[in-house]
């Protein structure tokens, strides 16, 4: 009977010790079994994600080769703020469908900030106990989850992606421009306007903006809510009265056009002339349009020092009427103020070598010449160039007996051709009749 008893509790301990055994053997295996699931690697890689963003060498970590420009200011930025970001909060993943391994998204909050694909090495795959499938897991790629827009606004608006203003290019939409950017987080995009109003945008919803016309001389200042206009923005107009004055002007006189739109249906705009005076104006459905307006302005003692505008505007009114001496019908004495091969000098040496000048009725000047001499509204558009109105009366005594008088009433555009340094030497650029109804017409 003990020989009995001491072969059964030897048994026993021996089932007991292999019971054991089985048991911690099945519990290494499930401990294994859970160390090689992917999303033991995956929690591994967001905590060295995390190590790498606290070191500032994301990038040792993270792809992100998806970003086109990686030399910008934004995304400059948008790497701080990530590496900010993952370093203050916690990270956690989503399992996504891959048809070549495993694939999880890894979240900051609500937005995804990377993904991560894993791959199993086929080599160190095995099975135990049947059921216990074990793989080894590694990082096969990690991508950042780069946000990508696309925008189009009109041009008189400003963008700015983590307080950085970025710049679009033309659309196919007259004065609309197309914005392109990346982000690596949920971006602040914030609109503003040239009155100085400014807006956080969100894409999916529509921008409320309120539409104004202004044109006005391009030597005019426009300011939107004391905020200054850049005429750069504007579409400039050069009329065909100004030929050949960009090859001698490097300000040239245009009308520019305005089109813009606001943030806010308050905006309060103020133009000022070239002397700074604030312009009355009118705004008939959201358009403000001012032609040039008088300025009174007489030419200065140092132009008059440098250039005779009245001897000017007097040998080209006697050149019209065929009343200036010398050779070739006076044209080599109204030479001095023209510009060698200019569109005005070809026009009038045309018209003293043809016979459009026989046609003048005979007549006799007074003496002198001229009456009511009035020399005003001196504008400058820069040191080489500037215009003023001239105004005076010839009478002409025609041999029938009657008395015509022949009126100017024009704008002369003079420019200083001289080289830097050189003394001042003023010609005849451009003549512009004023007509009746305050525009002009070009000679």
């Amino acid at each position: 009977m003990k020989i009995s008893l001491k072969a059964y509790l030897i048994y026993t301990a021996v089932i007991l010790v292999l019971c054991i055994a089985a048991v911690i053997y099945i519990h290494s295996l499930l401990v294994r079994y859970e160390a090689s699931q992917p999303e033991r690697k995956v929690e591994n890689h967001i905590a060295a994600i995390k190590k790498a963003a606290e070191e500032g060498k994301l990038t040792d970590i993270i792809s992100f080769d998806e970003i086109e420009s990686k030399d910008s200011d934004v995304y400059k930025e948008e790497l701080k703020r990530l590496e900010e970001k993952l370093k203050k909060e916690a990270l956690t993943y989503v399992d996504r469908y891959s048809a070549t391994g495993r694939s999880y998204d890894i979240k900051c909050g609500t937005e995804t900030v990377c993904r991560v694909d894993l791959k199993s090495i086929e080599s160190e795959r095995e099975t135990k106990l049947i059921v216990f499938n074990f793989e080894k897991w590694e990082v096969a790629a990690t991508k950042a989850a780069v946000i990508s827009e696309e925008i189009e606004m009109s041009s008189s608006l400003t963008l700015k992606i983590s307080d950085k203003k970025i710049e679009g290019t033309p659309s196919k939409n007259k004065g609309y421009t197309v914005y392109n950017f990346q982000t690596l987080t949920t971006p602040e995009i914030v609109v503003s306007d040239l009155a100085g109003e400014s807006t956080v945008y969100d894409p999916s919803k529509k921008l409320m903006t309120y539409g104004y016309k202004v044109m006005i001389p391009s030597v005019y200042k426009l300011t939107a809510n004391g905020h200054d206009v850049d005429p750069s923005s504007a579409l400039r107009t050069e009329t065909d009265d100004f030929r050949d004055i960009e090859a001698y002007c490097d300000v040239v006189p245009a009308d520019l056009t305005y089109d813009m739109v606001f943030l806010s249906n308050d905006v309060k705009f103020d133009i000022t002339d070239q002397n700074g005076k604030k312009l009355d104006y009118e705004i008939k459905n959201r358009c403000i349009q001012l032609e040039m307006q008088p300025t009174g302005a007489a030419v200065p003692e140092e132009i008059i020092d440098q250039i005779d505008v009245l001897d000017a505007a007097h040998k080209w009114s006697l050149f019209m009427t065929n009343d200036l001496a010398g050779q070739t019908n006076g044209y080599y004495k109204l030479e001095e103020y023209l510009i060698k091969d200019s569109y005005l000098a070809e026009k009038a040496y045309k018209w003293a070598t043809g016979v459009d000048h026989t046609f003048t009725s005979v007549h006799r000047l007074e003496n002198p010449a001229f009456k009511n001499e009035v020399v005003t509204d001196y504008l400058r558009y820069s040191d080489k160039c500037f215009s003023c109105t001239i105004k005076l009366d010839k009478p002409m005594h025609l041999n029938s007996g009657q008395t015509v008088v022949d009126s100017m009433n024009s704008t002369f555009y003079f420019v200083n051709m001289a080289e830097e340094g050189k003394t001042p030497d003023w010609k005849i650029l451009s003549i512009r009749a004023n007509v009746a109804n305050g525009g002009e017409k070009g000679e």
